[in-house]
């Protein structure tokens, strides 16, 4: 079987205009075999999903860089065993890495923000 989505609610910390730390927990069930890999995958506001980083199975968190400053991303989090690819576990909030002169500000947009 594939493994279930993170468990608990993927974070973001140490969020700068270039870069932001996601952070999230294993999911409960491995579908039944160890897991090989956590892919985090990231959307802007109008796209696609698409891969940014593999993680170690034995982590979990990953700084991401090379954020380009004021677009919005949206990031997501799936678990991969040998079977495949389990469901993601998403990000609350869209992150819009934002610089002002002389000091560095990053909005965030909830989901309710976007209803």
């Amino acid at each position: 079987m594939k493994p279930g989505a993170p468990s608990g609610r993927v974070r973001a910390s140490s969020i700068t205009p270039e870069s932001v730390t996601l952070t999230w927990q294993p999911p409960v069930d491995d579908g039944g075999a160890p897991l090989k890999k956590y892919i985090i995958e990231a959307k802007e506001e109008s796209g696609d999903w698409s891969p940014l980083a593999e993680v170690s199975p034995k982590s979990t968190t990953k700084t991401l860089s090379d954020l380009q400053e004021g677009k919005e991303y949206q990031f997501r989090v799936v678990a991969e065993n040998e079977v495949g690819r389990g469901k993601d576990a998403k990000l609350d909030e869209s992150i819009v890495p934002v610089r002002l002169p002389g000091e560095c500000q990053v909005m965030t947009k909830t989901k309710s923000d976007l209803s």
